[in-house]
């Protein structure tokens, strides 16, 4: 019987110390982050953040930090030694990415499930009304004379595999087919193909030509006014090529008129299902980690230096280091 509860108590002890904080720092830093993220950002448009920072790297910072400063310690009170394995390394790895991956889930579901989409009657509207991230038009024109377009290249992949082409276009949106005197915004258009780097330079050029064949092909006979709804472009790489294109706009090169992307499913379809997977994530996350920390024993020397040290700075034991 007081092996039993010996053992419960350690139990205990190992929730008490690794579990336990990892749900409440997990759900408190999506919370927290994302309130911030909306309300600096989103909201008061406080700073101009590239959304790979605020929707990626941020998140994964934080989690890098939080996983550094308060459970490397932590997991000290596990008995993890095996010959030949570094088990408080993955262990930290585990913590790091289950804290990281709900919140960048997070980040990119917060923009479209905020953002507003705003109905106008003409494209000539749009400077009536407050800056939103989704529209949709009654009427407008597609000006095909003064057509912006350029190509960019990247190099991708693993081990610089990938060679990645892209084609931009922005066609001035005028208020009808007929009017080609003010753009008030660009309809823009991305075409993209992928081929292996190894290539050679004739090839990468034919493969390019084939691209821009399509582009033009489509410029010639697509009317591109199929969509249900136009997205602002994003602050993030395709925004900023986007921004590009339009100087080679040969009547708008010198216009400031944001970029809208054609969308053709259904707006209330837009989240797709991120909300889910924010929870899914957390749930995946929690269990394994709650596995993770139940299977090993407990390394009493450091349990009983981490408890001296948690009662020395008077804090609670999920909150001490």
């Amino acid at each position: 019987m007081y092996a039993r509860k010996t053992k419960s108590d350690l139990t205990v002890k190992k929730l008490n110390i690794l579990f336990i904080p990892y749900l409440l720092i997990s759900i408190g830093l999506c919370i927290g982050y994302t309130f911030l993220h909306w309300l600096l950002i989103i909201r008061l448009e406080l700073f101009s953040v590239k959304d790979g920072i605020i929707e990626f790297l941020g998140p994964l910072c934080l989690a890098l930090l939080v996983s550094l400063l308060f459970f490397m310690r932590r997991i000290k009170v596990l008995n993890l030694k095996r010959e030949n394995v570094k088990l408080p390394g993955l262990y930290w790895i585990v913590v790091w990415f289950s804290l990281s991956i709900p919140n960048i889930i997070a980040q990119s579901y917060l923009p479209k499930a905020v953002g507003k989409l705003t109905r106008l009657h003409n494209i000539s509207d749009i400077d009536k009304h407050i800056p939103s991230k989704y529209y949709s038009l009654d009427k407008f024109g597609i000006d095909k004379n003064n057509v912006g377009i350029n190509h960019f290249y990247q190099i991708g992949g693993k081990n610089s595999s990938d060679y990645n082409i892209y084609i931009y276009v922005v066609f001035p949106l005028t208020r009808n087919q007929k009017d080609d005197t003010k753009c008030k915004a660009f309809l823009g258009i991305k075409y993209f193909k992928s081929i292996p780097n190894r290539l050679s330079a004739r090839e990468k050029e034919e493969n390019y030509n084939s691209l821009l064949a399509v582009c033009q092909y489509e410029i010639a006979h697509n009317s591109f006014d199929d969509f249900t709804y136009l997205e602002k472009t994003h602050n993030n790489y395709d925004g900023d090529r986007f921004k590009d294109v339009i100087l080679f706009s040969r009547k708008y090169s010198s216009s400031h008129a944001p970029v809208l992307i054609p969308q053709k499913g259904a707006f209330e379809d837009r989240l797709g299902n991120q909300l889910a997977w924010i929870f899914i994530s957390f749930a995946i996350g929690s269990v394994v980690w709650l596995l993770m920390v139940l299977a090993p024993k407990v390394h009493h020397t450091e349990l009983k230096r981490f408890e001296s040290r948690s009662n020395n700075l008077q804090k609670w034991n999920w909150f001490s280091f």
